[in-house]
């Protein structure tokens, strides 16, 4: 038998071993490839889930929904310290809103003792625009008096006066 008929087997043998060991290591990287999909997809989803979640809580202000935890991992703490987080911005808006109540009751309450005082302000402005008038009116007369008064004491001078001349007339007659 030449060389080449006695080494036929093993040519055979190390391709049907090189084919399958390509076999295998496709077969594997498959399977690989499946695996890191699937642990992608669960380490990736939680993550996910909670950035959804997340969204729609700010889109939406609504500060009462919580984040459901599934896992006790990192992002199960993340939406735990989320969580803590909706819970003191909702007692913060609790608060606020208390307060606001409040605010208003308060300025309701200034606003019924105001209205009263202004109507009496705005009264007693006018009582004291109508005095302003009237003493100024009676501040005319009276200095309308004070120069008849006047007249009258120096139309009585000349009246003295020229009394006064008939009568030296009479007595020089």
């Amino acid at each position: 038998i030449d060389e080449a008929e006695a080494f036929l087997p093993t040519k055979t043998l190390h391709r049907q071993i090189l084919i399958s060991t390509l076999w295998i290591v496709g077969v594997m990287l498959l399977v690989s490839l499946g695996l890191g999909w699937v642990f992608a997809l669960r380490t990736t989803r939680p993550i996910q889930q909670l950035q959804t979640t997340i969204a729609s809580i700010g889109e939406n202000s609504h500060t009462d929904r919580r984040i459901e935890i599934t896992t006790q991992d990192e992002v199960g703490a993340l939406a735990q310290a989320y969580n803590g987080l909706l819970d003191r911005i909702q007692k913060v808006n609790t608060q606020m809103e208390r307060a606001s109540r409040n605010v208003a009751e308060h300025a309701s309450l200034v606003v019924g003792l105001v209205v009263p005082v202004s109507r009496s302000i705005h009264r007693q402005a006018q009582e004291v625009r109508t005095v302003a008038s009237s003493t100024a009116e009676m501040s005319s007369m009276v200095h309308t008096v004070a120069q008849n008064a006047q007249s009258a004491a120096m139309l009585t001078k000349e009246a003295d006066s020229e009394v006064t001349k008939v009568e030296d007339r009479k007595s020089v007659v």
